[in-house]
């Protein structure tokens, strides 16, 4: 979340805390609201890595086929 001076503040995911504690079955358990702090950031950052880099990859893709599709209408026509 950004705040009026341009900085992201994260606050502690309590909710994703508790869901994990009581309903998640896929990944191990933290008990430690530190580590768990931790670990949370850390996915952040790899969430918005991917998401970075499957954007990049979209837009090349887009930048590849539009000019594809250009030229076969062109001849089509």
């Amino acid at each position: 979340m950004l705040t009026k001076h341009g900085s992201s503040k994260l606050r502690f995911p309590l909710w994703q805390f508790l869901i994990q504690l009581l309903f998640d079955s896929t990944s191990k358990t933290v008990l430690n609201p530190c580590l768990f702090w931790h670990n949370y950031k850390i996915q952040l950052l790899e969430r918005c890595w991917n998401y970075e880099v499957i954007q990049l990859l979209e837009d090349c893709w887009q930048k590849e086929v539009e000019p594809e599709l250009l030229t076969q209408s062109s001849v089509q026509n």
